[in-house]
């Protein structure tokens, strides 16, 4: 890597771990998972999310605002109708979450 440390290696400065400590952040919040959750399924409206979870909807929606932010879910509104998915970036995301739900099962649970 021409002297340049990968930041994803252990050895990497602090610094370049920020976007760890960013996305922890975000996703250690709660209602994230069980939002991307849904969303993986497939496009749900706006309700449809707050029943399937039992989330308020001023939770569900300070928290898609959030997703949305990060570029993890967008929202598509036509003929009235709006529907939120996740984008490009949010099924990966999901996918590295399926990774952590299977370590945390294997290293976590009694």
């Amino acid at each position: 890597m021409g002297g340049q440390t990968d930041p994803r290696s252990p050895d990497a400065p602090l610094e370049k771990c920020e976007a760890m400590e960013k996305i922890y952040n975000v996703l250690g919040k709660k209602w994230m998972g069980p939002i991307v959750d849904v969303l993986r399924q497939r496009p749900a409206h706006f309700t449809e999310i707050a029943t399937t979870i039992s989330i308020s909807k001023r939770m569900l929606s300070a928290r898609l605002k959030e997703l949305s932010e990060i570029g993890v879910v967008e929202r598509d509104e036509s003929e009235g109708e709006i529907l939120y998915s996740l984008t490009e970036a949010g099924k990966e995301l999901g996918a590295s979450l399926d990774l952590l739900r299977d370590w945390a099962i294997e290293h976590m649970m009694d």
